[in-house]
C-alpha cells in the first residue's frame, strides 16, 4: 500500500471511529472511571491554562477536532467566539446542539476541515486549540505549521500529545513501544495473507523531543509543558486493577510527578502544550511604548 492509500485509509478510520463512538466520547467527561477521570483533568488543566492567558474580549480562538463541543462550549461560555472544526459531520452538530443548550450559538461557528491544511488565513486567531487530536494525525508538523500559521503573532497554541515513553504501555508487552515496530510489520503480513483485519485507526504517540521538534519547526516558542495521567495498567490489553485502585493509584502518581520526581514526569500518559507564536521583531506588545 503506498503511502498516499495508508494515509486515506487511516483517515477514513478515524473518522468512522469518531462518528460510531461519538456517544462515548462525549460521556466520557461525566464518566467515574480512571480513563474517563483524567480526561477531565486534562480539559481542566488546558481551561486553567485559557484563564490564565486573559485572552481579550471577544478573543477569536479555533479549536482542531472539537469532538462533541463541550471545550468549544465553555470557552464561548469564558466571551471567545470559537471556531470549531472536525472531520466529522455528526461531531459538528453535536457541537451546535450544546452551544444551544448553553445559549451561546452566536459564538460558536462550526465547519469541516483538515487540520493539514486549513481554510482561514494566517494571523486570523488569538488562541488555537488541538485536544486529544495529535495521536490520529498522519502528518503532525504539518498539522502544527498549519496552526502556528493561522494564529497571530503572540498568540497561543494548547496541544495535546500521548506520551511515548507513557509508563502504562512500558508495562505491558503488547502495547510497550519498543515492540511497536515488530507488531506493526507482524500485523501488515498478516493482513497480506488475509489473517488480520485491523479494526480502528493507528493511534501515534509522541516523546517529548519529538513534541519539541514539532514546536521548532513550527518556529513556536514553548511557554510550558504538563504531565497527567498514569494508567489505566494493563497486561495484554486488559485491565489489571479495579476503578478504585486505579484512580488511587493514579492521584498518588500525579502527586509525585507534580513535586517534580523525574521519572515520573518523564512516563505520564498524556502532555499538555502550551506555546506561543513569536511576534515580529518590529512589533511593539500593546501597553508598552517604543521611548527610551
Amino acid at each position: 500500500m503506498t503511502r498516499a492509500c495508508e494515509v486515506y485509509d487511516n483517515q477514513r478510520r478515524v473518522d468512522q471511529h469518531f462518528k460510531s463512538q461519538a456517544p462515548y466520547w462525549e460521556g466520557i467527561y461525566r464518566g467515574t472511571d480512571l480513563y474517563s477521570r483524567i480526561h477531565q483533568r486534562r480539559r481542566d488543566m488546558i481551561l486553567q491554562m485559557v484563564d490564565q492567558l486573559c485572552l481579550p474580549n471577544d478573543a477569536c480562538v479555533l479549536e482542531v477536532g472539537c469532538g462533541a463541543g463541550l471545550t468549544t462550549v465553555e470557552l464561548a461560555i469564558r466571551g471567545c467566539n470559537v471556531q470549531a472544526i472536525d472531520t466529522v459531520e455528526g461531531m459538528l452538530n453535536r457541537t451546535l446542539d450544546n452551544a444551544a443548550r448553553a445559549s451561546v450559538s452566536d459564538r460558536v461557528f462550526v465547519s469541516i476541515s483538515d487540520v493539514h491544511s486549513l481554510h482561514f488565513s494566517k494571523n486570523t486567531f488569538d488562541l488555537v486549540l488541538a485536544i486529544g487530536v495529535l495521536p490520529f494525525l498522519h502528518s503532525p508538523a504539518t498539522a502544527i505549521r498549519e496552526m502556528a500559521r493561522v494564529a497571530k503573532p503572540g498568540g497561543h497554541l494548547i496541544i495535546t500529545s500521548d506520551n511515548y515513553w507513557r509508563l502504562d504501555c512500558g508495562l505491558d508487552p503488547y502495547r510497550n513501544p519498543l515492540l511497536g515496530p515488530l507488531r506493526y510489520s507482524a500485523k501488515r503480513i498478516l493482513s497480506a495473507i488475509g489473517l488480520y483485519n485491523r479494526q480502528g485507526p493507528r493511534v501515534y504517540m509522541y516523546s517529548m523531543k519529538d513534541l519539541m521538534t514539532f514546536v521548532s519547526s513550527a518556529q513556536l516558542e514553548e511557554n510550558k509543558v504538563v504531565t497527567i495521567g498514569f494508567g489505566p495498567f494493563t497486561l495484554l490489553g486488559k485491565n489489571i486493577l479495579p476503578d478504585s485502585a486505579g484512580v488511587w493509584l493514579d492521584e498518588r502518581l500525579q502527586q509525585l510527578a507534580d513535586r517534580g520526581f523525574p521519572l515520573l514526569s518523564a512516563t505520564s500518559s498524556q502532555h499538555i502544550l502550551l506555546a506561543r507564536k513569536a511576534r515580529a521583531k518590529s512589533e511593539t506588545p500593546p501597553g508598552r511604548s517604543t521611548s527610551p
